[in-house]
């Protein structure tokens, strides 16, 4: 006999083909192959649940849900309050242990609370919002270290500290070019130094730090320097001054802190070599005397 069905050769007595199933008894309905039943794919249980977002702790969480949630653990408070999570507000306190403690506690309850505490059209929906916050936050950061990059290229470029050190610098050698003045016009007229004058003279006369010369008390005595003018002295470097014996002329040096400055008196030091040593060394490695 063969079967009707599947065409296998069989017994002319059997009621039924051993490969197929088929009946093969008149009136007899087939019999459907013998095989295990499909089983029903994971994805569609999920799809069974009620939607029982947004009803407080009696919640079933999916469980597609029972992961960690990056978004709460990031965002801390700013999150809890848009998710009505109203323990994440701990995260405030300003107790780094308390605050970073809240934080982990968050991301492990995150997805948990949110789905409990706010309504959600669907996990899918849910999730698609924490990957936004995600997303956002990291987008935030990009910005924040692009705007300090640019911040900080900005202030190099600018140099506040070198311009302020520049301004200074000039103010510096204003103030030596008004005492220079000052003691010439002395000079003219008393045809001495202000120092010869006190006494202090000789064959050379050297003082590191000009402002705290007594001389400086006779021409502000005379009238000949302002004794705000004198003051101003003392918010300058030290100023160095080199006088000698028989020379018409005083030499007075400082070192200048900003860069500008710090170029040309390495550029013109040597010019005042022959006048300052051995007092000073107007070339001095890393750091030369500005002169004037």
């Amino acid at each position: 006999m063969i079967c009707p069905k599947c065409g296998k050769d069989l017994l002319d007595k059997a009621k039924f083909c051993k490969y197929c199933g088929h009946s093969l008894m008149a009136g007899t309905p087939p019999v459907p192959p013998q095989g295990p039943s499909p089983q029903q794919p994971l994805a569609s249980i999920s799809s069974e649940i009620t939607n029982t977002s947004g009803q407080g702790e009696t919640a079933i969480v999916p469980p597609e849900l029972s992961g960690w949630n990056w978004a709460a653990l990031l965002w801390t408070w700013i999150w809890a309050i848009s998710h009505r999570v109203w323990i994440g507000l701990i995260c405030i306190i300003p107790i780094p242990i308390v605050s970073l403690v809240m934080q982990v506690i968050l991301g492990i309850n995150g997805n948990k609370w949110a789905w409990q505490n706010k309504k959600w059209q669907s996990v899918d929906d849910f999730k698609k919002s924490q990957r936004k916050w995600v997303k956002a936050y990291f987008i935030l950061l990009l910005l924040l270290l692009a705007f300090s990059l640019g911040i900080t290229f900005l202030l190099v470029a600018i140099n506040p500290g070198g311009k302020l050190n520049e301004s200074k610098d000039a103010k510096t050698i204003n103030d030596i070019t008004t005492i220079k003045a000052v003691v010439n016009q002395s000079y003219i007229s008393q045809t001495a130094y202000p120092w010869e004058q006190s006494g202090s003279g000789g064959e050379t006369y050297f003082t590191a730090d000009l402002a705290k010369e007594s001389w400086l008390n006779g021409l502000i005595a005379t009238g000949d320097l302002s004794s705000s003018t004198a003051a101003g002295f003392l918010e300058d470097p030290p100023l160095a001054l080199v006088s000698r014996f028989g020379q018409p002329d005083f030499v007075i040096c400082f070192q200048p802190q900003s860069k500008t400055y710090q170029l040309r008196a390495s550029d013109s030091c040597q010019n005042f070599v022959s006048a300052t040593r051995p007092y000073l060394d107007p070339c001095q490695a890393g750091k030369s005397y500005y002169c004037y």
